[in-house]
């Protein structure tokens, strides 16, 4: 009876959390209009869920200033040649946003929304994304990118599915989740940056959803138990 009271308990929790999400909206997302030399570091969002609090775009310690920027982008200028994502991560050649759910909700990501990227003929010709909840080590998502447009246009990227990463789902409140683009493959000192291109910026997209309180929890329980018991009899 207790095992049958527990799942009651745990399927209404899963109900109400799933009454409560919304549809999938953009979660954290930048405009990068009008900046100019490089952006801030960190970028606050200009669009987010008000139920969560999210770190703005930052760039790691191997992302520079130095040189002219272009215009309307978010970015940075190599200190050196990244062969590959290793040596980028080593040399915190990466960009990085954080998104925690507030305090009794949880939140779910659905992608990384379409956006574009520029970058100069000696900048990273490639990219991975990677995520990291908590204090987990990082993973990455999907495959490794490339960047092939180096004129102002940009190379427009796909969006990329988050919804088959179980660890980015129903992420309580105390979890921070870490997105971080890491950008390698660069014969030098070249520039990187996020740009509006034909989107709207950088965003990602997914819903949040308040976390019923323990005595709710076990009024669902309560519920379910009495309603399985006049069934029997």
């Amino acid at each position: 009876m207790k095992k049958n009271t527990m799942t009651l308990m745990a399927a209404g929790t899963c109900a109400m959390i799933a009454a409560s999400a919304s549809n999938a909206a953009v979660v954290a997302g930048w405009s990068f209009t009008g900046l100019t030399a490089y952006g801030a570091s960190p970028l606050t969002a200009t669009s987010s869920d008000a139920n969560v609090t999210v770190g703005g775009l930052t760039r790691g310690s191997g992302m520079g200033t130095t040189g002219t920027a272009a215009g309307g982008a978010w970015g940075g200028s190599m200190a050196a040649a990244r062969v590959d994502a290793a040596a980028a991560i080593t040399a915190s050649q990466f960009a990085t946003f954080t998104v925690t759910a507030a305090a009794g909700y949880a939140v779910s990501f659905s992608q990384i929304d379409a956006y574009n990227v520029r970058r100069s003929g000696t900048g990273p010709a490639n990219g991975q994304w990677q995520y990291s909840v908590g204090s987990s080590a990082f993973s990455n998502i999907g495959s490794a990118l490339t960047f092939t447009s180096t004129s102002s246009g940009g190379t427009t990227m796909s969006a990329v599915d988050l919804s088959g990463f179980s660890a980015l789902q129903s992420v309580a409140a105390g979890s921070a989740v870490t997105f971080r683009m890491v950008m390698y493959a660069n014969s030098g000192t070249g520039t990187f940056y996020f740009q509006n291109g034909s989107g709207s910026g950088l965003s990602v997209s997914g819903t949040t959803a308040a976390i019923p309180a323990p005595g709710a929890v076990a009024l669902i329980g309560l519920a379910g138990l009495v309603a399985s018991r006049r069934r029997r009899n």
